[in-house]
Parts: structure tokens; C-alpha cells; sequence
């Protein structure tokens, strides 16, 4: 029960404990609700990251992860056995259902130059799968998952730096054709990602108190653009998906762009 205006936290562990590979699905009767999970790494007596994860896309035959972001030393990666252990990307794949899940994945470079890698799982119904991203280079990345039943889908990088070790979850998203705006974040080096969710070519245009910048992008392409210290208003011409990415010396977070609900649509009171 939670009270209205009021917040509860449980603790994951005492609800499922053992549980190494978590995905939650939240859902309430009565009011509505907006809930995020705190986590946090330790090795040994060394913190190695806390973070707080929104919610991702619902359960989808198709789900996209916009800006994920890798910064760990390549030499670091190269030395992964490829298991999905702590400091190797990853991209955890849940299939709600009751039928298996085919799902391809396939990792493309926001820059058009970058590398990228695809690859196929199999992930049983009711299970989490894990699928690691090793070989891949510091950059941002568009990750888009096509399956042949309903999954859902975040991404998991580590930053390590002089500032230490730092984790961040990348949840997938939705497009949306309505104009959205974009708060601050208060931090240098943030990114806003922006992609194309449609097969026409989109004009972007990212409006700030500066000025406006525009952006032209192909059909399902993805790119990247400096925040900057203002909130800005994002307009495009086609269905956009967006996030928003920061990543420093041994600091990394992220968080999507969602759209709003169909219970957020504005409505008409008439008065008597």
C-alpha cells in the first residue's frame, strides 16, 4: 500500500533474494504510480557505482536502446572472458510470455564510421537472458532488438577512471511525433541521442534560448548533440526516440525521453 503523495521503498533482496539477473514489473490498482529502482556495486571494501533506473519500453516485439554508451578502457574489454561479468557491457533481455523468444540484437555506431557487432539468443519464456557486448569501442551506440515474442530490454556499461568505477543502465524507449522538452542536467558533457524511428528521412530541430540547431537524419538513424547548459525543446518532422547520456572520468548515467501516457493527454472540461 502506498498512501497518495506518499513514497515506499522495499528492499529487492528481502523480495527476491538470490535473484542475480533482476526485472521488475511494477503495477498498481487504485491511483497511479511512478516508480525507479536504486542499486548500488561493491568490491570488497571499493564502491564501484550506485545508480537509479527508470522504467523501460513495455513488452514489444521490437525494442530500441538509444545512446548506449561505452567509455571503459578498450584494454579493459579486451580482457573480459566475454561472460557478462562486473565491468563488461551488457544488454539484459526479459520474455514475459509463455513461448520463447528469438531475439536479434544488432549494435550500430552513432557514427556512421564506427563499428558495430549483431548477434541471435534464445531466451526462454518467463527467463532473463544476458547477452554480452564485448569488442566494441568507446562511442554511442543505437542497440535494436527484433524478436518473434513480446520482450523487454535495458543495457548495462561501466565507466572506470581516475574518479573510480562507476555503472549505468540504459532502459529502451519509445518514438514520439509530439515536440518534447529537455531539462538542464546541470553537468558538463552531456549528450542529448536522437533517433529516427521511422524509414523517411527526419529534420530534428533543437531549440534553446541560444538559438536552434537542426539535424538531418536518415531513415532509423541515430546521432548525438551537446546539451549544453540550457533546456532545450526537441521538434522533428518524423517519430523520434531520445536520451539523455553523461559520461566522465569513472561517471556514467543515463535516462530516456519518455512520451507521454495516454493517461497525460490534455482534456476539455465543460462547465455548467
Amino acid at each position: 500500500m502506498v498512501p497518495a503523495g506518499a513514497t515506499r521503498a522495499l528492499p529487492l533482496a528481502g523480495l527476491a533474494p538470490g535473484v542475480v539477473q533482476p526485472v521488475v514489473h511494477v503495477s498498481a490498482r487504485g491511483g497511479e504510480v511512478a516508480a525507479s529502482m536504486q542499486s548500488s556495486a561493491i568490491s570488497g571494501l571499493t564502491p564501484e557505482g550506485v545508480e537509479t533506473t527508470g522504467p523501460s519500453a513495455g513488452p514489444d516485439t521490437l525494442a530500441v536502446i538509444a545512446g548506449f554508451t561505452l567509455t571503459s578502457p578498450p584494454a579493459e574489454r579486451s580482457s573480459d572472458d566475454g561472460s557478462g561479468g562486473a565491468g563488461s557491457p551488457v544488454v539484459r533481455i526479459l520474455t514475459p510470455g509463455d513461448v520463447d523468444s528469438t531475439v536479434s540484437v544488432e549494435i550500430t555506431n552513432e557514427d556512421p564510421s564506427g563499428s558495430g557487432a549483431s548477434t541471435q539468443v534464445v531466451v526462454p519464456a518467463g527467463r532473463v537472458g544476458e547477452v554480452p557486448l564485448t569488442g566494441l569501442v568507446d562511442g554511442s551506440y543505437r542497440v535494436v532488438l527484433r524478436a518473434d515474442q513480446p520482450i523487454v530490454a535495458a543495457g548495462r556499461s561501466t565507466s572506470t577512471g581516475s574518479a573510480g568505477t562507476d555503472f549505468a543502465w540504459f532502459a529502451s524507449g519509445a518514438s514520439t511525433s509530439r515536440a518534447f522538452a529537455v531539462a538542464n542536467t546541470g553537468e558538463p558533457g552531456a549528450l542529448l541521442h536522437l533517433l529516427n524511428g521511422s524509414n523517411s528521412a527526419a529534420t530534428i530541430e533543437i531549440a534553446a534560448p541560444g538559438g536552434t540547431r537542426t539535424l538531418e537524419l536518415g531513415p532509423f538513424a541515430a546521432a548525438s548533440a551537446p546539451l549544453g547548459t540550457d533546456a532545450v525543446v526537441v521538434s522533428s518532422t518524423q517519430p523520434v526516440q531520445a536520451s539523455v547520456s553523461i559520461a566522465l572520468d569513472g561517471r556514467i548515467a543515463s535516462y530516456p525521453i519518455v512520451p507521454p501516457g495516454p493517461l497525460s493527454s490534455p482534456i476539455t472540461v465543460y462547465s455548467h
